[in-house]
C-alpha cells in the first residue's frame, strides 16, 4: 500500500523503537534511562505515538499507527540509536540457521562430547522446513531428524509420498557424510538415555525422540562457596535454624500403659479419680518416640542461556546458602542442571547426586554452573523424575529453579508446543508419587505455570536477589 516500502520500514523501526523503549523501562528502568539520555527528546512526529504505545503493546498496535501515518506521506524520523529493518535479509539468515543447524556446527567444536548434527546442503533444502519459522509455537510441520521424515498434524495435508508421520526408531547417528569430513576427529556417541515427547498435535507421543546426554557438572573458581559463605553468614544462620526445626526429634507419647517416665498429668488425675471412687485408669507413663523423615529432594536447576547474568548468580547463591543450611537437616537431595539444543542434544548437567556428600567437589561444580543453551524442560523433568524415583523415600519432592517457558531452538518446541510437553512429564511424574513445585522469576510466569504445575504449586518472584532465601522458604514449607 506504501509508494516507497522503505519509508514505510522505516516509520515502522520508529514505532518499534518507541514501543520497545516503553518494554524497556518497565522491565530495565536503568537501561532505559541510558537509551533515553543518549536518543534526546521524542521527534514531534513521535510524540503521539509515545503516548499510545505502551509496555503492554503489541506490534499489531505499531501497524495501526503505521496505517494512520500513511496518508500523511511523511519521511521516518531520524533517531541516534535507531537501525533499520531489512525483511530480505533476516529471512536469509533464519533459512540459513535451517539449512545449518547448530549442532554441526558444536560436533565440529567439541571433540570432547563427540556430538553431531544433521548435515544438509542447499539443493537438499525443502520448502517444509519453513513450517518452523512461525513465531506462534503452533507449527503444523516438523522435521523428525531421527528418520529423516517430516511429522504433520492432522490439519495440514501433505502431498504422497514427501513426509510420513513418525513412528517408532532406533537412535541412529546424527553425523552426516560431509560434517565428518569437517570434523574427522568427531565420532557420534550413543546418547545416555532416550525419551519420548509429548506431542499436542496428534495427541501421541513421538517415540524414541528426546537424545539425552548426562555430564559431569564444570568446576568452577575454588573459592567460591567460601566467598558466598562470608558474605550471607547472617542468612546462611538463618536459614538454618528454620531447617533445625524440621529435624525429627523425640515424640512424647502420654497416659501410655508402660513407659520411661511417669505422666505427671495422668497421675494427677488418677488420684483424683481415686478420692472421688471413680474407675482409675492403669495408663499413668510416658515415652518418647523418634519420628524420622523420609526426604528425598531434586533440585533442577535451569541452565538456559537466558540466565546468564545475575539469574544465574542468584541461583547460584541460593544452592550454595541451602546446601550449607543442609547440614542441619538429614534429608537426601541431589542437584541437576539442564540445558541443550533440539531434540539431539538434551543435556544433564551432575552437580551434586544423592549419594554424594556436600564436599570440595560439589562445592567446585556449584560455582561452575553457568549458562548454556535453550529450555527443553520436558525430557528434563523425565530424566530427573526416574532419578527421584528410584530413592527409598516415603516423599520425594522436584524443585525447579527457572527463568521462564519451556523453549528450544527453533520455532516448534515454543509456545503451545513445549507447554503441553512440560505438563505431559509433570503429570508422568505425579503419578509416580512426586511433588513438582516450581520457582521462577519470570514476571509473567503465572500465565503457564498454573495450567504446568497446578495451584499452589509455583511462586514467581519479581526480584531475582530475593531468590535465596524464598527458596529456602518454599523448601522449608513444602517439607515441614
Amino acid at each position: 500500500l506504501w509508494a516507497a516500502p522503505a519509508q514505510a520500514l522505516g516509520w515502522l523501526a520508529a514505532l518499534e523503537a518507541v514501543r520497545h523503549e516503553a518494554c524497556l523501562a518497565e522491565e530495565l528502568p536503568g537501561l532505559a534511562a541510558e537509551i533515553m539520555a543518549i536518543r534526546g527528546p521524542w521527534p514531534e512526529a513521535l510524540k503521539d505515538a509515545a503516548n499510545q504505545l505502551g509496555a503492554s503493546s503489541t506490534v499489531a498496535d505499531s501497524l495501526r499507527l503505521l496505517e494512520e501515518i500513511r496518508p500523511r506521506n511523511l519521511p521516518p524520523p531520524k533517531l541516534a540509536h535507531l537501525g533499520t529493518l531489512d525483511p530480505a535479509a533476516v529471512m536469509k539468515l533464519r533459512l540459513e540457521k535451517i539449512r545449518r543447524p547448530r549442532v554441526v556446527e558444536r560436533a565440529a567444536s567439541n571433540t570432547l562430547r563427540g556430538v553431531g548434527g544433521v548435515g544438509q546442503s542447499d539443493d537438499d533444502f525443502s520448502p517444509l522446513a519453513t513450517d518452523a519459522m512461525a513465531d506462534d509455537g503452533e507449527a503444523a510441520g516438523s522435521i523428525d531428524e531421527t528418520k529423516g521424515k517430516t511429522a504433520q498434524s492432522p490439519q495440514t495435508e501433505v502431498p504422497a509420498g514427501t513426509a510420513q508421520a513418525a513412528g517408532e526408531g532406533g537412535w541412529q547417528s546424527m553425523i552426516s557424510d560431509s560434517a565428518r569430513e569437517s570434523a574427522p576427529a568427531v565420532q557420534a556417541t550413543q546418547p545416555d538415555q532416550i525419551y519420548d515427547e509429548w506431542d499436542y498435535h496428534r495427541q501421541a507421543y513421538r517415540q524414541q525422540w528426546c537424545r539425552l546426554y548426562e555430564h559431569e557438572g564444570e568446576r568452577g573458581e575454588a573459592d567460591y562457596v567460601s566467598e558466598i559463605r562470608r558474605r550471607h553468614a547472617p542468612q546462611i544462620r538463618q536459614i538454618r535454624r528454620r531447617f533445625e526445626a524440621l529435624r525429627g526429634e523425640d515424640k512424647v507419647l502420654r497416659r501410655q500403659a508402660e513407659g520411661e517416665e511417669i505422666d505427671l498429668d495422668s497421675l494427677v488425675e488418677m488420684l483424683a479419680d481415686q478420692r472421688a471412687g471413680a474407675e482409675i485408669s492403669p495408663r499413668l507413663f510416658c515415652r518418647r518416640q523418634r519420628t524420622e523423615r523420609s526426604l528425598a529432594v531434586m533440585f533442577m536447576v535451569d541452565m538456559s542461556g537466558s540466565t546468564k547474568g545475575w539469574v544465574n548468580d542468584a541461583e547460584r547463591e541460593a544452592l550454595v546458602m541451602l546446601c550449607e543450611a543442609f547440614e542441619a537437616l538429614d534429608d537426601r537431595y541431589a542437584i541437576y542442571g539442564f540445558s541443550g539444543w533440539t531434540h539431539t542434544q538434551c543435556d544433564i548437567y551432575r552437580i551434586k547426586t544423592f549419594e554424594e556428600a556436600y564436599s570440595k567437589e560439589v562445592k567446585n561444580r556449584i560455582s561452575g554452573i553457568a549458562a548454556k543453551d535453550y529450555t527443553r524442560m520436558g525430557v528434563a523433568i523425565r530424566h530427573l523424575s526416574k532419578l527421584l524415583g528410584a530413592q527409598d523415600a516415603r516423599h520425594k519432592l522436584l524443585v525447579t529453579l527457572s527463568d521462564g517457558r519451556p523453549d528450544d531452538f527453533g520455532d516448534e518446541y515454543r509456545g503451545h508446543y513445549g507447554i503441553e510437553d512440560t505438563r505431559r512429564a509433570l503429570q508422568e511424574a505425579r503419578y509416580a508419587g512426586i511433588r513438582p513445585y516450581c520457582v521462577t522469576i519470570d514476571r509473567h510466569g503465572a500465565d503457564y505455570l498454573k495450567r504446568l504445575y497446578g495451584e499452589a504449586s509455583y511462586s514467581v518472584l519479581a526480584d531475582v536477589t530475593k531468590l535465596p532465601l524464598r527458596l529456602a522458604e518454599v523448601y522449608r514449607r513444602l517439607t515441614s
